[in-house]
């Protein structure tokens, strides 16, 4: 009984473990000259990585004010792709409201998760479009500060 039961607990483990580097290696990590981008003179962020699947793109991104204020970003005012290729869905995680705020002194973490119709060919610029920043100062709040702001990663 005790040699079934340890067979049965190595073969769960080779399972295990398959499955994770299946999983990990799922997409392809895009590989960075850079890892520091600036929003105009207003933010600056930080990428851990951007991954490549079939039809999607996975970004993980800290961001920070440079800024006299914090900045605000609108979820739903952000865009990316490829190239001169615009994805059709963007989603961003990390965040519970409808916009991100990138303070002053603090890094944010947030990760944006960009999906296309079709497949993405390999070697192409990712990039993401900021289409408005708000600054968050007191007596002019949700002033717009920056528009278009655009991220090339290479």
């Amino acid at each position: 009984m005790m040699n079934k039961m340890k067979k049965l607990n190595i073969n769960q483990f080779i399972f295990l473990c398959l499955n994770i580097f299946i999983v990990s290696c799922a997409g392809k990590p895009i590989h960075l000259k850079s890892h520091d981008y600036e929003l105009g003179k207003y933010a600056k962020l930080n990428v851990h990585f951007i991954k490549q699947l079939d039809n999607s793109l996975e970004m993980d991104l800290l961001g920070i004010s440079i800024d006299e204020q914090a900045i605000m970003i609108k979820k739903d005012e952000i865009q990316c792709g490829v190239d001169d290729e615009l994805f059709s869905d963007v989603s961003i995680k990390g965040v519970s409201e409808d916009y991100i705020i990138l303070p002053k002194t603090t890094f944010k973490e947030f990760k944006v998760f960009c999906k296309n119709k079709t497949s993405i060919k390999r070697g192409k610029t990712p990039y993401l479009i900021f289409k408005n920043l708000y600054n968050l100062k007191k007596n002019e709040p949700n002033k717009m500060i920056g528009s278009e702001l655009r991220i090339n990663f290479k």
